[in-house]
């Protein structure tokens, strides 16, 4: 039975057979949801944004669930990321905005053992890091001055102590968790407009650009960029050798050999009735996927 209509957000699935799938309603009336894999019923709203704000990242690790409350009007405190225990303690919040707008519109948000790292489009601040249980944040890209459109953090990537990011400006570029900045591949090499960094899989980054193709290239920006697939959908995404893909109407999943980008792809999913599809997420033996506009959550055997 699916949820009342709505816009439908994020997707996280947790490892083993005992765990959890996590999505959050966009709007209207934002909010966090739990469903356990076991039980085949409605998920459990676990938070809400205040203030009318809006769910617009999500992340885990095996103590938490995080959330970004996403709002792009006037400086508003409970703006910012917001951590909810899994044991059931209260939810706190861990990076508030300011008078500055120094973190206006967070939107995505990663983890990598005790980091959490997020990224905002419009804030001074485009990407920054935080411990997951509060504390200090650490800035990691600082634009001196709110972002102008096109600027700030697109996407976001984490893997072995580097963030990934995309943007309108200066292609696709990584930090490391000090704070080193390294400019991988130009607006030039990146594409046309805004990148927004998919995945960071196999020495290998994921991204697209406003033509809507999808490229890779290497961690360390060496090498020539590599063209992949025209007009992708939602979502790309590397899992045990294969590479996903949300097709451009979002109506349907592919997947290719990430050592054979060129191949036929593999048709996995088809769902018309789903309006379009949301996200897709992955767990040891599973392909999850759900629409943007039904609250329902479904999974293929790989």
């Amino acid at each position: 039975m699916p949820l009342p209509s709505a816009t439908f957000l994020h997707l996280l699935v947790d490892p083993g057979e005992d765990g959890s799938v996590f999505f959050t309603r966009w709007q209207p009336n934002s909010a966090i949801y739990r469903l356990r894999k076991t039980a085949r019923n409605l998920p459990v709203s676990i938070g809400a944004p205040a203030d009318g704000g809006w769910a617009g990242g999500l992340a885990k690790n095996a103590d938490a669930v995080f959330y970004s409350n996403y709002r792009n009007d006037d400086s508003n405190p409970v703006r910012g990321v917001h951590r909810i225990p899994r044991n059931g303690d209260p939810s706190t919040q861990l990076v508030s905005d300011d008078a500055a707008q120094t973190y206006l519109g967070t939107v995505l948000l990663a983890t990598e053992q005790d980091d959490l790292y997020f990224s905002t489009q419009y804030g001074s601040i485009a990407l920054a890091r935080t411990a997951s249980t509060g504390g200090k944040v650490t800035p990691l890209w600082d634009l001196e001055n709110p972002a102008p459109n096109g600027e700030g953090g697109y996407g976001l990537a984490v893997e072995d102590g580097w963030a990934y990011v995309g943007s309108g400006v200066a292609g696709v570029l990584r930090f490391s968790r000090e704070g080193e900045k390294e400019i991988l591949f130009d607006e030039l090499e990146a594409g046309v407009g805004i990148t927004f960094v998919h995945d960071v899989e196999g020495g290998l980054v994921y991204w697209e650009s406003s033509d809507e193709i999808l490229r890779r290239g290497n961690v360390d920006g060496s090498g020539e960029v590599e063209l992949l697939a025209a007009n992708v959908g939602r979502q790309a995404t590397v899992h045990d050798g294969w590479l996903y893909l949300i097709t451009a109407d979002q109506k349907a999943i592919d997947r290719v050999p990430v050592d054979d980008p060129e191949a036929e792809a593999e048709r996995l999913v088809f769902a018309p009735e789903l309006g379009q599809i949301a996200n897709i997420a992955f767990d040891e033996v599973s392909l999850y996927w759900m629409g943007i506009f039904r609250g329902e959550v479904f999974r293929l055997a790989l």
